[in-house]
């Protein structure tokens, strides 16, 4: 799965274990209506991916869904999901200009302007 997202969290390396290393990034999704911030899981070798990106980048994330089901103290078998990283890709940064934006608001107000010199 990719999306393209806000960077809003880089969180410090965690080590799991002698041989487990991780660090969540969590990003936002942008929705127009229920926008959510999701937690991804980057291990190990695939840590020094997200160097070099900060909070406000929009970014292109790769990523899988990991479920894992486990037993809890009562006995109750429980499941949890994991969004595993695998690529992330700068779409821009926080202090970049949107020319695009900024081009269709100047194409907007030619518009409105040759509207209103035609009536």
């Amino acid at each position: 799965m990719n999306i393209i997202a806000k960077l809003v969290e880089v969180k410090a390396i965690e080590k799991i274990s002698a041989d487990f290393t991780k660090r969540i990034i969590v990003v936002n999704d942008c929705s127009l209506y229920n926008p959510q911030n999701l937690p991804l899981e980057v291990s190990n070798e695939r840590i020094p991916l997200i160097d070099g990106f900060k909070e406000g980048d929009m970014v292109d994330v790769s990523f899988n869904m990991r479920a894992k089901d486990w037993v809890d103290r009562s006995g109750k078998t429980r499941t949890f999901i994991t969004l595993h990283l695998w690529g992330i890709k700068l779409v821009s940064n926080e202090t970049e200009s949107t020319p695009a934006v900024s081009e269709s608001t100047e194409t907007a107000a030619v518009v409105k302007e040759q509207v209103e010199s035609a009536n």
